[in-house]
């Protein structure tokens, strides 16, 4: 790394400018996490570089990560890379791409903290699937083994951190599902929020028959609604 700022009187103030730049290569995240006495829930090996500009008071952090052999909560993946800058209380990650086997993610999301509480803020996000093997998420076959399938996730939306949520609009749609070697069918789940209300479309032709549901959150509270389901057969 190489790091430059201006002084007054041998000092600094919130108005001093810095600049410099930094790289960091094949780090493990647990090594990081120790010596910064945080525990995170993903591991895996780093690779960084990031570029410091604007002042002491406000700095703006801009760099590239690539994250290889890792895991998020016991969950594999192959590699993430994206972009990420830092400047006034805000973090946003660019271009995010996840790899792990067949699956394919890409993430864009924004987060704006509360001034010296990195818990508390507003998280914007937009996230992106390729036909996930239902087969390949192992979080999943450890709840319900025998699961097959593939599911595809498009969303985008804005969650209040602790969680609640803002804003939703997604669309999930689920095919060729299995339990068990038994044929169930396809799903798919739509949801979009206008301003506090949140409405929710289910179609599905699980065992043959034709299912659709309907129904409407508000988004305050204990997201009080209803939802009504008709099928055939």
């Amino acid at each position: 790394f190489q790091l430059a700022v201006a002084l007054r009187q041998w000092k600094t103030e919130d108005s001093s400018a810095i600049f410099g730049n930094a790289s960091l290569g094949n780090a493990t995240l647990a090594d990081l996490a120790a010596l910064a006495g945080q525990a995170i829930p993903v591991t895996g090996t780093l690779s960084a570089t990031a570029q410091v500009s604007g002042a002491v008071g406000n700095p703006l952090i801009q760099g590239d990560i690539a994250l290889s052999h890792g895991t998020y909560r016991d969950e594999p993946f192959d590699t993430f890379t994206g972009r990420v800058s830092y400047t006034n209380r805000n973090l946003q990650v660019e271009g995010g791409q996840l790899a792990a086997g067949a699956k394919q993610v890409e993430v864009s999301a924004a987060y704006s903290h509360q001034p010296g509480d990195f818990k508390k803020g507003r998280l914007q996000f937009e996230v992106a699937t390729n036909a996930l093997p239902l087969q390949q998420i192992h979080m999943l076959q450890e709840r319900r083994p025998g699961v097959q399938g593939t599911v595809q996730v498009t969303a985008h939306g804005t969650i209040e951190v602790p969680f609640r949520i803002d804003d939703l609009n997604a669309d999930i749609s689920a095919r060729g599902l299995q339990l068990t070697g038994q044929p169930l069918g396809n799903l798919r789940l739509t949801a979009k929020s206008q301003g506090q209300l949140l409405d929710a479309h289910l179609e599905s032709d699980f065992a043959s028959s034709t299912i659709s549901g309907d129904g409407q959150w508000r988004l305050e509270g204990d997201h009080p609604g209803a939802a009504t389901i008709t099928f055939s057969k």
